[in-house]
């Protein structure tokens, strides 16, 4: 939804992405979710966001394409769990961290 407000109100750059976004829509969120790896003195800013998938926009699939890569781990949530009144629905399965083996042994990711 951010990418898209700015989408809305951003001077046109003449550079119009695939789904009508842009290209300079995109710049300030760019900035915004690269502070949480630029904090002064080595500090630690943790940003949540939330993406817009599967819903028929090219839009949202562009901006979904544009920020996949910035996190350092993905929740991916379930309808179909969530439809049975489970929560949280997560989907363990599509879920997890990237560079997990920073974090852990060699032996414990094989598990």
């Amino acid at each position: 939804r951010l990418a898209r407000a700015y989408n809305s109100i951003a001077p046109l750059s003449g550079k119009i992405l695939t789904g009508g976004i842009d290209s300079k829509a995109l710049h300030r969120p760019k900035k915004f979710f690269g502070t949480a790896r630029n904090v002064e003195e080595g500090g630690s800013l943790t940003i949540i966001a939330t993406a817009l998938i599967n819903t028929g926009s090219k839009m949202d699939e562009v901006i979904y394409e544009e920020f996949k890569g910035t996190g350092n781990m993905e929740l991916h949530l379930s309808r179909r769990i969530s439809d049975k009144r489970i929560y949280p629905a997560i989907n363990y399965n599509r879920s997890g961290t990237r560079k997990e083996e920073l974090l852990t042994t060699i032996e414990e990711l094989k598990k």
